[in-house]
């Protein structure tokens, strides 16, 4: 990935899951919502060795804290509405920034394609213990953080690109790139269909 990037807002990765959802007219919890993110985070983080958001993955039952207020606000659990920057200027910023990368938005879509689908229960599995994907890639950084003999407030990016530049090098991509990973998902906002191979090995 060559596009000019810094750590995004976890809220602007997290609202373009909400506004897909909302495209697609399904119901969305905060709790899957949060997983599709650190799914996105981790791809990213593989693919281009950088941290796609600005704030560490934590190992409890909220994996941002950016995203634990916001939970607390829908009483059903629903993720509906957008969530609001507190800064418009540099929102302004960030967004012109994100919505140049598209590369980035193809990965999301692609994300949403591969797992939307699995149940709450399902995703969280599949994070955590790789339930669904090959586990040729070792164990997933939530198992070994719960493993390591030092305590840790929250799992660190190494551990996350080590697990999934691993995964991305397990997955059916045609032509063995990792990159292809992502350029291999044609975003559904070109009218066509996405074909991914995420954590399928």
């Amino acid at each position: 990935m060559s596009e000019k990037h810094y750590p995004l807002p976890t809220y602007v990765v997290a609202n373009q899951f909400i506004t897909i959802a909302k495209r697609k007219k399904v119901e969305l919890t905060h709790e899957k919502l949060q997983y599709l993110v650190y799914l996105t985070h981790g791809f990213y983080l593989a693919t281009s060795g950088a941290p796609l958001v600005n704030e560490p993955v934590l190992p409890g039952e909220y994996l941002f804290s950016s995203l634990r207020a916001i939970a607390h606000y829908s009483a059903d659990g629903l993720a509906r509405a957008v969530i609001q920057p507190q800064d418009e200027e540099m929102h302004a910023v960030v967004m012109d920034d994100f919505r140049s990368n598209d590369l980035l938005l193809d990965l999301i879509e692609c994300v949403w394609s591969r797992y939307a689908d699995l149940t709450d229960a399902e995703i969280i599995e599949e994070c955590i213990a790789a339930t669904f994907s090959n586990r040729a890639a070792g164990n997933t950084p939530f198992e070994t953080f719960h493993m390591a003999t030092i305590v840790e407030m929250s799992i660190s990016n190494a551990l996350i690109y080590d697990y999934f530049r691993k995964l991305t090098e397990h997955m059916k991509v045609q032509n063995g790139d990792r990159e292809a990973v992502v350029r291999n998902a044609v975003a559904n906002r070109q009218g066509k269909i996405i074909t991914c191979n995420f954590g399928q090995g």
